[in-house]
């Protein structure tokens, strides 16, 4: 059973933990939960990957001041092709750096020899129970014998800053993470496009 806080700050506890489905991606639990004043309920709750601190991560990587990787990714749930940041679900037994030096490798096929954590997100409270931690990488370097592409037509794409925010206005750019992830880091370093030096 999950640990939760005083009912001062969590009016909802967990009463019993029911898991109604599973596979190597997701874990649904229809779990039963009481409410401060006795009430009774249930709520859905879905946890994606490992959970925790390896549920995701999201990169913000800049090939050179100004200049930011996304990537081409089809997404089946919403079937459309999106253009995000390099993300994906963490690995048990890595920290999260560790996990996002491996995701912008294998879908970029850049490394990085400086990585920062910018902050955490919640990307749908009211259902995943799953955090995204952000990340700045810089210092890339591309692997020898990286099948990754960059470019227009490859997988990974390399755009400015100017032109990622035009993208954004314009409604191309519409994954919440990477909206979020960029947000975030305009907010921590307001100097359009320029990584703060180490």
């Amino acid at each position: 059973m999950r640990q939760t806080r005083s009912r001062e700050q969590n009016p909802i506890r967990q009463v019993a933990e029911r898991l109604v489905y599973s596979n190597r991606w997701v874990r649904v639990y229809f779990d039963r939960v009481g409410w401060s004043d006795g009430r009774c309920d249930h709520r859905t709750r879905i946890v994606e990957g490992e959970g925790g601190e390896a549920s995701g991560v999201v990169v913000l990587a800049f090939t050179r001041p100004g200049s930011l990787l996304l990537v081409r990714q089809y997404r089946y749930a919403v079937s459309r092709q999106l253009l995000e940041l390099p993300r994906g679900f963490g690995q048990a037994g890595h920290s999260p750096a560790q996990n996002a030096l491996r995701e912008l490798e294998e879908e970029t096929g850049y490394t990085a020899s400086k990585i920062r954590r910018l902050g955490t997100l919640f990307p749908n409270s009211g259902l995943l129970a799953t955090r995204t931690v952000v990340f700045l990488a810089t210092g890339l370097s591309k692997q020898e014998g990286s099948s990754q592409a960059v470019g227009q037509e490859g997988r990974a794409v390399e755009l400015s800053m100017a032109e990622v925010e035009k993208r954004v206005a314009a409604g191309k750019i519409t994954d919440a993470h990477t909206l979020a992830a960029l947000h975030l880091y305009k907010l921590k370093y307001p100097r359009l496009g320029m990584p703060p030096k180490e």
